[in-house]
């Protein structure tokens, strides 16, 4: 049977507020495994592209695939979320909020022909592989690649798992 882990002294407002203000929104580290986890499988995306509704963590327009790895907290994973005890009413409306405009984006991402991948934490934490081998398999049946560069070039910004690309060599004197 599991022990109820260890209750933390509750911090004071400024802390909590130190603490939740160094939460990120973009580039986490679930986030920084699935796009590894789909670079190393020779899948091209662009990230955080807001030209995309909803700007999915992970997206390539061509395909019409896009990727969206969820905080189980932030949109309240069935399985992992837990209410938290102080603040209730702000809490619940907050995550009521972000659920609500997940499912908004998902219903107009399908019906412009989009395929969406949701993951959550914990399944990028488990298994960063098995939520690639699902983009994966998005990729394969949206088809074959809708519009090509002609230089056969990777687009702009698309320069590897971390989004950017690589700096050009120094000229020596």
């Amino acid at each position: 049977m599991r022990r109820a882990a260890p209750r933390r002294a509750r911090e004071s407002p400024e802390t909590r507020s130190r603490i939740m203000s160094a939460i990120r929104s973009v580039n986490t580290r679930p986030e920084l495994a699935v796009r590894r986890a789909v670079w190393a499988r020779g899948l091209r995306y662009r990230t955080h592209d807001r030209s995309v509704p909803g700007t999915p963590d992970l997206s390539n327009r061509s395909r019409r695939v896009a990727v969206f790895v969820d905080g189980c907290f932030w949109h309240a994973c069935p399985r992992c979320y837990r209410e938290p005890r102080s603040n209730v009413e702000f809490w619940r409306a907050k995550i009521s909020r972000n659920r609500e405009r997940r499912a908004k984006v998902r219903r107009m991402l399908r019906v412009d022909g989009w395929l969406v991948v949701q993951a959550w934490e914990h399944e990028v934490i488990r298994s960063p592989e098995r939520v690639a081998g699902r983009v994966e398999r998005a990729f394969q049946a949206a088809g074959p690649r809708r519009k090509g560069r002609a230089s056969g070039r990777p687009a702009a910004g698309a320069g590897g798992p971390s989004g950017r690309r690589p700096r050009p060599a120094r000229r020596r004197k």
